[in-house]
């Protein structure tokens, strides 16, 4: 017998900052603010707006809850030039 595990909310924001770091996006910011005005308000309540709010959460906690002291040279340049 298979046991399968159900991923939570607690558990998507870390796999989706992963994604987000290793997916090197040019201006993250820039792409969010973007994402925000062209987003249907209708549905920022509904998918839509948590998958977009999970976006900009992994931004702000890449920007400001990282040690760049200990993080890869890579790394450190994505976020200097976001």
């Amino acid at each position: 017998v298979t046991k399968t595990k159900t991923l939570g909310a607690d558990d998507f924001l870390p796999i989706f900052i992963f994604c987000f770091v290793q997916a090197k996006i040019e201006r993250p910011q820039a792409l969010c603010a973007l994402l925000q005005t062209m987003c249907d308000p209708a549905k920022m309540n509904g998918e839509t707006g948590y998958y977009l709010s999970s976006f900009h959460a992994a931004m702000t906690h890449i920007h400001e809850d990282l040690d760049l002291s200990e993080v890869n040279d890579e790394l450190a340049i994505f976020l200097e030039s976001s």
